[in-house]
Parts: C-alpha cells; sequence; structure tokens
C-alpha cells in the first residue's frame, strides 16, 4: 500500500460540535463508572460486534469500540499534543509507521497487534467549541475502509481534560479471528489509551516547566 497521497491543497470544511454532549455517554450517566475516571483515573474501553439483522447493513457485521479517561492537562495543551500524529510510534509500538498530509488531513497508519498488520488512510475533520474539540475520522484506503469514528477532547475541570474515542465498523466477515474481538480489542484499546495519556501528561509537564524556566530567565 502506498503511503503517499495527492500534495494538491484541498479545503476541508470544518466539523460543527456540541458544546457539551446530549444525550449524555454512557460513563456519564453511570454516577460509579464516571468517579472511578475522574477519582481513581479509570479508563473505560468496550468494545462489541454483532451482525445486523434489518436496515441498510443488514447481514453485515458491525464493530462498535468506545474507550474514554481523564488526562491530568488543560484542553489546548492535550488538543495540541494529540495532533502530533508522527509522535505515535512514541507512545506505542503498535504504531509501526505513521505520516500525516496536512495538505487534505490525510493520516496514513501502519499498525500491529497480536502479529495481524493493517494498513489505512484516514480523511481527517476538525470542530472546535469553547470547551470541546473533535477530530472525525474515516478509513478511505486500505484496510477497514468505510469505518468511522471521533475523537472529542472536553474540558472538565482543575485543568483536566476528558478523551474519548468512537470507532464503528461494518463488514461482511469479522475482520479479526473471533477469539480476538471483544475482550482481545479492549485489551488494546485500554493499553494504547493509558500509553496516549502518560505520552500527553509528560509532553505537557515537558513544556510546563520549559515555560517555568523560560519566566525565571526572564
Amino acid at each position: 500500500m502506498s503511503t503517499t497521497t495527492t500534495t494538491t491543497l484541498v479545503k476541508i470544511e470544518p466539523v460543527v460540535i456540541q458544546d457539551t454532549l446530549s444525550p449524555l455517554p454512557f460513563w456519564r450517566a453511570k454516577p460509579k463508572v464516571y468517579k472511578s475516571m475522574s477519582e481513581e483515573r479509570q479508563i473505560i474501553c468496550s468494545a462489541t460486534t454483532d451482525k445486523a439483522e434489518e436496515g441498510p447493513q443488514a447481514g453485515k457485521y458491525r464493530l462498535n469500540v468506545v474507550a474514554a479517561g481523564w488526562v491530568s492537562a488543560p484542553l489546548p495543551d492535550a488538543w495540541r499534543i494529540i495532533r502530533e500524529f508522527e509522535t505515535l510510534p512514541q507512545v506505542d509500538d503498535r504504531f509501526q509507521e505513521v505520516r500525516y498530509f496536512p495538505e487534505n488531513q490525510r493520516l496514513f497508519l501502519h499498525l500491529v497487534a497480536y502479529g495481524y498488520h493493517a494498513q489505512m488512510i484516514l480523511q481527517l475533520r476538525f470542530g472546535e467549541s469553547e470547551h470541546a474539540r473533535e477530530m472525525h475520522f474515516e478509513s478511505v484506503e486500505g484496510s477497514y475502509k468505510g469505518m468511522t469514528g471521533v475523537v472529542r477532547i472536553e474540558d472538565v475541570k482543575n485543568q483536566k481534560t476528558e478523551i474519548a474515542m468512537t470507532t464503528d465498523y461494518a463488514s461482511e466477515t469479522i475482520p479479526l479471528p473471533k477469539v480476538l474481538m471483544g475482550i482481545g480489542v479492549e485489551i488494546v484499546g485500554s493499553r494504547v489509551a493509558a500509553a496516549m495519556r502518560t505520552f500527553i501528561e509528560a509532553k505537557y509537564n515537558e513544556t510546563k516547566n520549559t515555560d517555568k524556566k523560560t519566566n525565571i530567565k526572564k
């Protein structure tokens, strides 16, 4: 699979997003779950695979993955760091290769998990509101073509943010061995999310400490 995309500058319209989600995501609607996220730094991850029985996706398997957790970094910093896409191999070695093409907001990913390789090109779109940011993506070439998802970062309290990701994929066949679906995807998702949180917090603290030293010198 080629890792190059057209260099033609393409105007991608921003996404209009909700400043506060309505209806509430399931983890906010469950006080015990939300408390574990805010006070115990719990990362929630859920992966489900169902076969649609009706509608336009009838007969297809649908994979839905949801992950969410709190990060100790302010919204602007978390948003900046999470979009430094080509640092992803530093976050987790499951990211074998990452290339970002800002001229058309496309992201090439080469991922490895459980010995299985996936290469895809994602089309990205971004949206901002006063208290939230969103990155919408769709796999337009390669593995999991047609998969869509959203990464949402929302200001919560005390210089912290909540980061959540949802993905949805429909296919005629199960994309991974059945034994790896569900719990296997949840394990990988939780570990990658934890590694991403550690990376964001380390980069934020590094920047904060650098700014402090700069101010002292002044």
